[in-house]
């Protein structure tokens, strides 16, 4: 005779779909969900070790999203860890030690955000080792090109299959032309890049350069914070280019949770932005994006 619990049982196959689901859209229930059974924690691992931001502002938030810097880095000898982490975005300040080490242990990370302070020369060898696609960093420190020692070296291997590039520096006002060859370099050797943004960064030649040179580029962002700014990012030769978008992030850290946690980043936004313009839904000269973020609830 057979249990009511037999009698409504699911297949596992389904099982293991309806938890995935519940995962994607509340990760934060995920610790809760892998206590259910063995098989749900199989299920699910992945899921709760994926993303990480590692702040040590909003203690009440919970993991798997915000986690301090501290804590995470003792979490390089957890195996589970070492084989899922594939997101993470550093927001305080972390030694060079704790950094190597984080790059060293999580081999599997693809997407990795430290926008907030600067990174050195010593880092290199360990960005190279992890198969990193979407990178937001301050890349002139990295190479001494912010003190003219050389420029960024885009033939580096820590670029070999980005295809999203943040650049993180900032330019309030543009740089004269004559400083570009000592800063910047190479943008066609970034053989796998399909979308590139810069932050509060007004160099127009530079962007001119990067839309010509940059031959797999798909999409060109210009982030501000409000649309007031947008005036001095929309240069009248950059926009004929259609690829070309300026878009309002008003939060950084709020945009890239929101797409870890089952929403949509900037990135996202604006690959619908240009899809719906280039079908003729939105006005062909129009070059500003700004519209809250969407999740999968709204």
């Amino acid at each position: 005779m057979s249990t009511i619990a037999e009698d409504f049982a699911l297949p596992v196959e389904l099982e293991e779909r309806i938890f995935i689901i519940a995962a994607s859209i509340n990760p934060r229930s995920i610790p809760n969900m892998i206590l259910v059974a063995r098989r749900v924690q199989t299920w699910l691992e992945p899921h709760l070790y994926k993303s990480f931001i590692l702040s040590y502002r909003d203690p009440s938030e919970l993991p798997p999203i915000r986690v301090a810097p501290d804590a995470f880095v003792g979490m390089a000898n957890s195996r589970p860890a070492q084989q899922h982490v594939r997101n993470i975005c550093i927001t305080d300040y972390m030694d060079e030690i704790d950094l190597e080490r984080i790059l060293s242990a999580f081999r599997g990370l693809t997407r990795l955000a430290i926008p907030f302070f600067n990174v050195d020369a010593p880092l290199l060898p360990f960005l190279a080792q992890v198969p990193l696609q979407r990178l937001s960093i301050k890349l002139l420190p990295i190479f001494g090109a912010d003190l003219g020692l050389s420029p960024v070296d885009f033939t580096h291997p820590m670029f070999a299959h980005v295809t999203h590039l943040d650049i993180q520096e900032l330019s309030f006002e543009e740089p004269p032309e004559s400083d570009q060859p000592a800063r910047w370099s190479g943008w066609s050797h970034l053989a796998s890049l399909s979308h590139i943004s810069f932050w509060n960064y007004y160099d127009r030649p530079l962007f001119k350069e990067i839309l010509a040179t940059c031959p797999t580029l798909q999409v060109f962002i210009v982030v501000v914070a409000s649309e007031q700014m947008s005036d001095n990012t929309v240069s009248a030769e950059c926009a004929r280019d259609p690829r070309y978008i300026v878009v309002v992030v008003k939060d950084f850290l709020d945009d890239w949770e929101g797409d870890a946690t089952g929403g949509e980043d900037y990135w996202a936004r604006a690959d619908h932005f240009l899809e719906e313009r280039r079908c003729g839904r939105i006005e062909g000269k129009c070059r500003v994006l700004d519209f809250p973020r969407l999740t999968r609830e709204s």
